[in-house]
């Protein structure tokens, strides 16, 4: 009989032990949150006893990885907005880098499918951009944007659309210089080719830029080079050969603004094999409007040297 007793006292003072066990780790369970707060804010003891918690990292947003057709490398983009198309609504998007230049995209109603998202990302390292897509030498990137658009079923939209869709880009005083030799330029898989734009300078001192574009890809506002024309620049009043070492697309106005003392710009034209004629002020029947492509044969004729007079 008191083998038994002995042996039910046993069993009783288990079960009690298990039971003080479940409501310990019940208490554990529900002040589980609150531990975690206290191993987030834990403090540390510094000097006389002072208490201080320690900082929290707050989340960034993080950059990603991209590519596009012909870059030689990743690009970071960060900052990247989705939004997604609906028919009859204008679709609007922003973003901005880490440098102050912003970016806006609006897409018109029916410009493209219905429920296609459109990603706006700006590009976090210029530098990064400039060995994986390298413009002509010395040209500099100030900012840059990819565009991007897919369907809901995963292919990716690149050109088609039906109507333009307006790209606003604005840069801060602090990095954008004069509105003379900075454009707005795509990647084509192969080189940096000037986007027609309207670019501005606002009363504030910010670098305005809009353009409609028929295309996404990657865009960039850069500088053309420091010197645009390859070769010995011919004297005052004289011209010479050179080579075109400038962004491709860029408007021969453009391009002759680029220096006080260019009088005139000829260029072949192979498609049409005539000779295209760019006078600087003369009028339109006398000069012409087109464009240069870099490594295109120019010839660049110099203003003539001042009269010197001679009093009498």
């Amino acid at each position: 009989m008191t083998f038994f007793r002995r042996r039910w006292r046993l069993v009783l003072l288990t079960i009690t032990a298990l039971a003080i066990v479940a409501m310990q780790a019940a208490t554990v369970i529900a002040s589980e949150p609150a531990i975690r707060r206290e191993a987030v804010l834990r403090p540390a003891l510094e000097g006389y006893g002072e208490i201080r918690p320690t900082a929290v990292p707050i989340p960034t947003a993080l950059a990603v990885l991209i590519t596009e057709p012909g870059l030689r490398g990743h690009v970071p983009v960060t900052n990247i907005q989705t939004a997604q198309t609906s028919s009859g609504a204008l679709t609007s998007i922003s973003t901005s880098a880490p440098s102050g230049a912003a970016a806006r995209v609006e897409v018109p109603a029916g410009a493209l499918p219905n429920g296609a998202l459109v990603q706006l990302g700006a590009i976090t390292d210029p530098a990064a951009l400039l060995t994986a897509s390298p413009p002509p030498e010395s040209a500099r990137v100030l900012a840059g944007f990819q565009l991007t658009a897919t369907l809901a079923a995963g292919p990716r939209i690149t050109d088609g659309f039906a109507s333009p869709i307006t790209l606003h880009l604005s840069l801060p005083s602090s990095s954008a210089p004069g509105t003379s030799g900075t454009l707005l330029a795509f990647w084509n898989g192969a080189e940096w080719v000037v986007q027609p734009a309207t670019i501005t300078r606002s009363i504030n001192g910010t670098l305005e830029v809009i353009a409609q574009l028929d295309h996404f890809t990657l865009y960039a506002v850069l500088t053309q080079p420091e010197a645009p024309f390859a070769g010995a620049f011919p004297a005052a009043g004289s011209y010479d050969t050179l080579i075109w070492d400038g962004l491709t697309n860029t408007p021969v106005a453009s391009a002759a603004h680029l220096r006080q003392d260019i009088r005139a710009i000829y260029a072949y034209d192979p498609a049409s094999r005539t000779w295209q004629t760019y006078i600087e002020g003369a009028p339109g029947a006398a000069s012409q409007a087109f464009t240069l492509r870099n490594g295109q044969l120019v010839i660049v004729r110099t203003l003539a040297p001042p009269l010197a007079i001679t009093p009498a």
